[in-house]
């Protein structure tokens, strides 16, 4: 899935990564703050927790998207397939790509509230 074929992934993306970028003088570091038990590598589970405690209100549904597109996968941990795991390298993808997204600072500031409204309590 190309990101730049998909504009409400896009915008996820973008959403999550100036969130995440204006909390961390460092972005890299936002990483080992997902990875809290040091294994070079982060579940689905951690993903969205990681997501709750930066207050970023998503989806499942959008979580899912954004973790299966940073991590090249479509399984996330559900029924009888491995659980994908997420490296640093396919996390800084957020900002890596961030240059190619150029979404309008309003737009996504709409954008956000619309998420934040339909977002379920985390579970």
């Amino acid at each position: 899935m190309r990101v730049r074929q998909d504009p409400y992934l896009q915008k996820l993306l973008e959403v999550i990564y100036r969130n995440i970028n204006s909390r961390f003088q460092v972005f890299e570091n936002s990483y080992k703050y997902l990875d809290a038990k040091n294994r070079d590598c982060v579940t689905f589970g951690e993903f969205s927790q990681g997501l709750q405690s930066f207050g970023i209100a998503m989806s499942p549904h959008d979580r899912r998207l954004v973790f299966a597109y940073l991590t090249d996968r479509s399984d996330t941990g559900g029924g009888n397939e491995p659980m994908a795991l997420m490296t640093q390298d396919q996390f800084m993808k957020l900002k890596d790509e961030a240059k190619e997204r150029n979404i309008d600072p309003s737009e996504l500031k709409a954008f956000q509230e619309h998420l934040s409204a339909k977002a379920p309590a985390y579970e």
